[in-house]
């Protein structure tokens, strides 16, 4: 399920100091659930640097990882296929959320609500994260958000990446049947992006 109004509330791309929102993330108190649990008031997922492919969290899984707690703030590590499992149930949807590389953790990565919208939109060669317009949910189907961790020029590759590993770790694994692999179809309104701009 696309998570784009936990990373940004407006229609843009976001790219802002992050040592002052953990600061002011770590002043806050940890929420609990209902069984005692901790749970993030903010998500922090830490890709290792250059990183372009899939990104799918899947909460609630047992042996699933534990965040590094800072304040309210929950700072995942995302393993190198870009699967995340998370110990701890999926927070509320208000939850903010963003993605940093490792080697730049004070700088989100900015965020599309769909590949589509940057293939479109996006006029540079730096990574974004874009969210698939599609999800697969009901009965056995682990609370999960997917997204691309992408340049422009690798969003066909990389969608179509993204939903193999979707189909395989998160479809197939609920016991489902057929397929939800998609290959990418170029947006309609291609022709109105400018010219790519080359990136220094």
């Amino acid at each position: 399920m696309s998570r784009f109004l936990r990373l940004c509330t407006k229609p843009c791309v976001l790219v802002v100091a992050l040592a002052a929102t953990t600061s002011a993330c770590a002043a806050q108190s940890p929420r609990v659930d209902s069984a005692g649990g901790r749970v993030p008031g903010f998500e922090i997922f830490v890709h290792q640097p250059g990183y372009r492919g899939p990104f799918i969290a899947i909460y609630d899984q047992t042996g699933g990882v534990a965040p590094e707690w800072r304040g309210d703030t929950g700072i995942y590590q995302v393993p190198s296929d870009g699967v995340l499992r998370i110990a701890h149930p999926e927070p509320p949807r208000s939850t903010k959320a963003v993605h940093v590389f490792a080697n730049a953790p004070h700088t989100w990565i900015g965020s599309y609500p769909t590949c589509a919208d940057m293939r479109v939109h996006v006029l540079d060669g730096e990574p974004r994260v874009c969210w698939l317009d599609f999800s697969v949910g009901g009965t056995g189907m682990p609370d999960h958000i997917v997204a691309v961790v992408t340049d422009w020029g690798g969003i066909p590759v990389n969608f179509h990446r993204t939903t193999v590993l979707y189909d395989s770790v998160v479809y197939k694994a609920a016991g489902r049947r057929g397929s939800i692999v998609r290959e990418w179809e170029e947006p309609p309104d291609l022709g109105q992006r400018g010219p790519p701009t080359r990136v220094q």
